[in-house]
């Protein structure tokens, strides 16, 4: 899935490690990292999540879901308390990647913020790979992310007045079916509107 924000979560005992790592998102990158293997007993004890925002919203759990990455969900050794602290622990994490992304550091990658149903007014992330954010309906002012790939808004139905993000390969708002001229003028690639019927 390699959604915002994931994790591999290590069972020991009756605790739990969380393993992150800041602006990182495959879980195999994390589990090489960690040396973390993925067969015999390390498979039984290791699980690995995403946490998915619908809102930013770093103080109110109830906008995150925790979902696993194995189609038949959580393990049977996982439990309330085991949940509560993973939330915990990967809602810092991604709060310490958002807070890098607001301050202008670069996001290296992929950023999958597809889920997401609103974003703050300041919030123009720089990223070198895709950035997804199809689950917004409306962007606010001044909305202008620099993305190396693409850039994916296909919820959008308009785009407020001086909408002008950079994008490195296509644009997509396959909501809408028209765009202002200026809107295509920092993409490299295809301006991707919704095709007529």
């Amino acid at each position: 899935m390699c959604q915002f924000k994931s994790g591999v979560i290590k069972r020991s005992g009756y605790d739990v490690i969380v393993h992150t790592l800041p602006f990182e998102d495959s879980h195999f990158m994390i589990r090489e990292h960690f040396n973390i293997g993925d067969k015999g007993l390390d498979k039984l004890f290791y699980e690995s999540v995403e946490l998915i925002p619908t809102q930013l919203n770093f103080e109110d759990k109830s906008y995150w879901k925790l979902e696993f990455d194995d189609i038949s969900g959580n393990p049977f050794w996982w439990n309330d308390k085991i949940n509560e602290t993973v939330i915990t622990q990967l809602l810092q994490a991604a709060k310490a990647d958002f807070d890098a992304i607001m301050s202008g550091q670069v996001r290296k990658g992929d950023l999958y913020l597809c889920s997401l149903t609103s974003i703050p007014d300041n919030f123009n992330p720089i990223v070198t790979g895709h950035l997804d954010l199809n689950g917004l309906s409306s962007v606010p002012q001044g909305f202008s992310p620099q993305v190396g790939g693409s850039l994916y808004l296909s919820g959008l139905h308009s785009v407020p007045e001086g909408f002008k993000p950079t994008v490195g390969k296509s644009l997509f708002l396959h909501g809408m079916s028209s765009v202002p001229d200026e809107c295509g003028e920092k993409v490299t690639g295809l301006v991707r509107l919704k095709i007529p019927a």
